[in-house]
């Protein structure tokens, strides 16, 4: 026996609810968008938290290393040199009515993977919807 919340009602998503509130709260907040920013770089050294001693080898390795967490995340990415390109975007119609806000945490997100991994890279500019299939993280050193 296990309790379990009753169904909803098809093609219903309360996630999208949640994320939709949260994202419009802080982009009506004066430093909303720095918020989201450290938000998302907490949230990717905390999913690449590593042993404090170990470093990828180069730098090719630390972008491979946060493609594949963007993978798992649905991005569908892929590394070119100091780019990441995303071919997917989890929030899409959230980012079309908020990209400040939701391509901040995106930005914070990869910096703060790279950051655990020991990598001097960050995102240093996201190109956002290059094309409607496409958004284009540009890494540069800290």
């Amino acid at each position: 026996y296990a309790l379990a919340p009753e169904p909803t009602e098809e093609g219903t998503d309360e996630h999208r609810l949640l994320a939709t509130i949260l994202t419009g709260a802080l982009a009506g907040s004066e430093d909303g968008v720095a918020r989201a920013e450290q938000a998302g770089e907490s949230w990717g050294r905390y999913l690449l938290a590593r042993d404090p001693l170990a470093r990828p080898r180069d730098d090719a390795e630390a972008v491979e290393e946060v493609v594949e967490l963007l993978d798992q995340q649905g991005f569908e990415p892929s590394a070119h040199d100091t780019e990441i390109h995303m071919a997917r975007c989890p929030f899409h119609a959230l980012a079309e009515s908020q990209p400040e806000v939701v391509c901040a945490v995106h930005a914070g997100l990869i910096t703060g993977a790279l950051d655990a991994l020991r990598s001097d890279l960050e995102v240093e500019d996201l190109d956002v919807f290059v094309r409607p299939d496409l958004c284009v993280a540009r890494l540069g050193r800290r």
